[in-house]
């Protein structure tokens, strides 16, 4: 029997306590203070004076709870106001109560100068709405002067002096670069951005991130890594475009995020939508390397050499020349009358003495100088040869020839001139074609292969 009075009197100190707590919280109310015209609710733990709940003001002149919050009406002053000398802020689970006491455009007159006594109307009065018009003063829930959206053109507004409070001026704000920016948490028109106290321009490079929107605008600019600046994307060593790409061809984005060019010798390989891989030498391992022309290795596919030169030892080299290597992959596999023996090219000796009776090719006598001598012939392709001439001067083999082939003959010299040779299964090769001039030079590489791009200088 002791113990089931013992329990029975804990369970009673238990309920006591739950609505006690209840009450203070005002879960639980003795005075109904939540509907028009109820009389206001007494003090209690939350609000120190009179007050009402549910949207409602308590009217201290007639102590009755009205409806609250528009101007002339009693400021709203239930548990979550300022009334409550807390800072409450958020979502209410009860939509009904209030945080603020008035609504946008009025302020609550009240006051507590010792956290004990209120003064003031506990009315709330129109202010802040008025473009050169006098800021809202302080209130029970704001400590400093602020403004809304003007009540005729609902621009909106800001306190030119928060810290005078009534004594600030309204002025519009946050709409154009420069203008002083908004107080009430309106943020800046788009494409500006809230900085030192004023709007500005935001988006682009060189400018910081706007806060609502794209961060960085226009597809050519991203922000930084500490998102504290627009920069410029899209070029080489620049970020990447928004969309992960490159402005330029031959450019990539490599894992760093940062756009490196491609297909040059020791660079990464382009990706097929960039056309070749490389523009010198070949792919390996996902890294060009460079081969294929005078003093660099051969390559290991496609033409070894491919400048006109010559493999040697893993080694393109220079042909055709005295001493040089004979070049095999052209027509003519040495140059200046000289015979390929061994490999290499070699200046023939001189003929044996003739006899009385030898003649040059123009009936001259034999002297010290008669040699055999080439000269050049251009054909109506503009590819080049040359015939052999017995003479003792240059102009006398010229001569003979012009006898022979007439305009055809273009002298004792030619140059060799670059030219790019891009086919279908081979791509684009580097070759020298011996000419009198650049585009003789194009023309007689298009003639023998016609199904061939042919272009001046290195391939791309």
């Amino acid at each position: 029997m002791r113990r089931i009075i013992t329990v029975g009197i804990t369970l009673a100190i238990v309920a006591f306590a739950a609505f006690a707590a209840a009450r203070w919280l005002g879960v639980i109310r003795i005075q109904q203070c939540d509907t028009p015209g109820s009389p206001c609710c007494n003090p209690d733990g939350a609000v120190n004076t009179a007050h009402c709940h549910k949207g409602l003001g308590c009217n201290v002149v007639t102590d009755q709870c009205e409806v609250c919050g528009g101007p002339g009406q009693p400021c709203c002053d239930g548990h979550f106001t300022g009334f409550s000398l807390r800072g409450y802020t958020g979502i209410l689970l009860d939509p009904k109560e209030r945080i603020e006491s008035c609504n946008a455009g009025a302020r609550c007159d009240a006051s507590t100068p010792d956290g004990k006594q209120w003064l003031g109307t506990r009315t709330c009065q129109a202010c802040g709405t008025q473009e050169g018009g006098r800021c809202c003063g302080a209130d029970v829930r704001y400590a400093l002067g602020r403004c809304f959206n003007d009540a005729r053109t609902n621009t909106p507004l800001t306190c030119n002096d928060p810290w005078a409070g009534s004594g600030g001026t309204c002025l519009p704000c946050g709409r154009s670069d420069g203008e002083i920016a908004c107080m009430s948490g309106q943020p800046c028109a788009d494409g500006l951005v809230e900085k030192d106290g004023y709007c500005r321009v935001c988006g682009f490079a060189g400018q910081p991130p706007c806060d609502r929107g794209e961060p960085c605008r226009g597809g050519q600019v991203v922000a930084n890594r500490n998102f504290t600046m627009c920069v410029a994307a899209g070029g080489p060593g620049q970020p990447c475009l928004p969309n992960g790409g490159c402005n330029y061809q031959r450019m990539i984005c490599n894992a760093k995020k940062l756009c490196e060019a491609c297909g040059e010798g020791g660079k990464t390989c382009c990706p097929p939508a960039e056309g070749q891989p490389c523009t010198v030498g070949e792919c390996r391992n996902n890294a060009c390397f460079a081969c294929g022309y005078e003093n660099m290795p051969e390559c290991s596919t496609g033409e070894r050499c491919r400048d006109g030169s010559e493999p040697v030892g893993g080694t393109c080299r220079r042909c055709g020349h005295d001493g040089e290597p004979c070049c095999y992959g052209m027509s003519i596999r040495c140059f200046d009358g000289m015979s390929c023996k061994d490999g290499t090219c070699r200046r023939p000796p001189p003929p044996p003495p003739p006899a009385d009776t030898a003649k040059t090719c123009s009936g001259q006598p034999w002297t010290w100088s008669t040699i055999p001598r080439a000269v050049w012939l251009e054909g109506s392709d503009s590819c080049v040869a040359y015939a052999t001439y017995i003479a003792s001067t240059p102009e006398e083999a010229v001569q003979c020839a012009r006898g022979q082939y007439g305009d055809a003959v273009i002298g004792t010299e030619v140059e060799e001139f670059p030219v790019a040779v891009t086919c279908p299964n081979t791509g684009c090769n580097q070759r020298t074609y011996p000419a009198r001039d650049q585009d003789g030079a194009e023309d007689c590489a298009q003639s023998t292969n016609p199904t061939c791009e042919v272009e001046g200088g290195a391939c791309p």
